[in-house]
This record gives C-alpha cells, sequence and structure tokens, in this order.
C-alpha cells in the first residue's frame, strides 16, 4: 500500500502496487463484521463490475477475503473524481463535454449488461491521466427493473440521497431511468456548481435554442453550457415513463444541444426573438 486516495462510510481505497505482474494498481478495502448485515460485500460489487467491459467503467482485476477484511483490486486512474474537480468551480465546457459523452456510454454498457448501477454521483466518476471519464463503485448495483418501477417496495433503498429519483425515494426498484436522473444531476452539477431544483417544478422539455435571444454579454461558450444543462431536463422529469429511453439518447441530446448552440450563435445576433427561460437562466448566471 502507498497512500489511500479515498475513505467511504463503508470501506477505503489505497494506491498500490501489484508485483506479481508490475503495475500500479487501486485496492478497496473493507471490513465484515456484526455491522455488515444487509450491505453488499465486495465480492458481490466484483461480480457485478465484471458484468461490464467497457473502455469507461473501471475494471477489476481480482477481488478476495483474508479473515474479516475484504478486498478488491482495481484499475487505478489519477485519483481525481468529478467531485474532486468541482473544488475549483464548474468543469470547463470541453471537459463537461467529455464527462457527459463518458458517463452516458458507460452507463449505457452497464443497463446492456443487465444492470442499474444505483450510485452515480460525483465521487463515483474517476478521471484518468489522459482526459477519460470513467465510471466506479458497483457496491450498490442490481438487477435493472421495468421503467414503471414495479415490484415490491425495497425495505431499505441503497444510494445516495441527493441523486435519488422520486420513485427511488419512494422505495421503488431501481431502473434506467432511475440511473440516467442520476447522472442528470450529477451532470448538472458539473456543469454549474449546484445539483438543480426538485423535478417537480422543472418543465420536462428543453427549450429550443434558436429562441434564446437578448443574452447580452453571454459568450458562445455560455451558452452552449446552458443548453447543455437545458438538454438535461428530460432526464429529470418527476415521472420515470418521460425521461429518455436510454442513456444513449441523452447523450445524443446534450451533444446535439451544444452543437445548436454554436450553430445559432450568428442567427440570434442579428434578429430579435423572443426571451426564453434560458436567456432568463443566462442572466442569473452572470
Amino acid at each position: 500500500m502507498r497512500r489511500r486516495l479515498g475513505l467511504g462510510g463503508m470501506s477505503e481505497v489505497w494506491a498500490a502496487r501489484d508485483g506479481r505482474l508490475d503495475r500500479d494498481v487501486a485496492v478497496k478495502i473493507s471490513v465484515r463484521d456484526g455491522r455488515s448485515a444487509g450491505r453488499p460485500s465486495l465480492l458481490e460489487e466484483a461480480r457485478a463490475a465484471s458484468k461490464v467491459r467497457h473502455r469507461n467503467v473501471v475494471t477489476v482485476f481480482d477481488c478476495g477475503r483474508t479473515k474479516s477484511i475484504e478486498y478488491l483490486v482495481m484499475e487505478i486512474t489519477d485519483g481525481q473524481t468529478v467531485r474532486s474537480r468541482l473544488s475549483d468551480g464548474p468543469l470547463p465546457l470541453a471537459d463537461l463535454r467529455r464527462l457527459g459523452t463518458d458517463l452516458l456510454v458507460a452507463l449505457d454498457a452497464v443497463h446492456h449488461a443487465g444492470l442499474a448501477h444505483r450510485d452515480v454521483k460525483p465521487s463515483n466518476i474517476l478521471r484518468t491521466t489522459v482526459g477519460r471519464w470513467k465510471l466506479a463503485d458497483f457496491g450498490a448495483a442490481a438487477p435493472i427493473a421495468p421503467v414503471y418501477g414495479i415490484g415490491e417496495l425495497e425495505r431499505s433503498v441503497l444510494g445516495t440521497p441527493g441523486y435519488l429519483a422520486p420513485e427511488r425515494r419512494a422505495g421503488r426498484p431501481a431502473s434506467v431511468a432511475s440511473d440516467l436522473y442520476a447522472a442528470a444531476v450529477a451532470l448538472h452539477e458539473a456543469a454549474l456548481g449546484c445539483r438543480p431544483v426538485p423535478s417537480t417544478e422543472l418543465p420536462t422539455q428543453p427549450v429550443p435554442v434558436a429562441s434564446v435571444v437578448h443574452v447580452g454579454a453571454a459568450s458562445p461558450a455560455r451558452i452552449a453550457r446552458m443548453a447543455f444543462v437545458d438538454a438535461l431536463r428530460p432526464a429529470l422529469a418527476a415521472d420515470p415513463t418521460m425521461r429518455p429511453a436510454s442513456a444513449r439518447k441523452l447523450a445524443e441530446g446534450l451533444e446535439e444541444a451544444v452543437r445548436s448552440a454554436y450553430r445559432c450563435q450568428s442567427t440570434m445576433s442579428s434578429r430579435p426573438a423572443r426571451r426564453s427561460h434560458l436567456a432568463a437562466a443566462l442572466s442569473l448566471a452572470r
């Protein structure tokens, strides 16, 4: 063990060296005792993570147990998470776009493997030395449920409160839709440095970028950033059936929103139009 990379309520992660294969790795350690009842083991986490093989998902190499200590060996990144990046403020637009794409294609792979991640949040998204974002921590992962959340109510809802979809807070099983809600909250936080208002107060459809006018000194990058945020709205709908059908669909919508914002710059500056919700948001953001 070389240095501690992270500390959570159930485990801690250390940077280490694999002497047999001569490579740097990350080792997650958890102590199993009387307080461990009801929470997933690292073996269960390793089994879930091993079902997903994708360049934007952290790879698990090994797992095991020594007496009461469980361990999981996985690839190591540079140790930086979206959460740690946010200490310097919202992500630059280029990093934000890369994050949106990387996170959502990773989630798409998770869902195609038949799993719901159930704990998408900034501290579970890691950045590599080449700038790629990877989804980590499958400790809460579970088989996917229908979008309607059909099934028995869960006695204990796993996940982080600030990123739980409304139906999850009500005890409904996790689904593609609930993961997309959590991802949208995390991306909103990465874009603006704060979580969105409750989903019940948000319109379910994004505002057409072409209707955004009267933005004053707002730069093209700022308009594109707000278009990105606006395109997250469908995934933040209170009704899970109103959210995008897949993570890939949401990713495509985000990229199209940013591209459209840049395409509309000259049009918006050359003709008057109605003031929109997005323009109002820009005024507040100054």
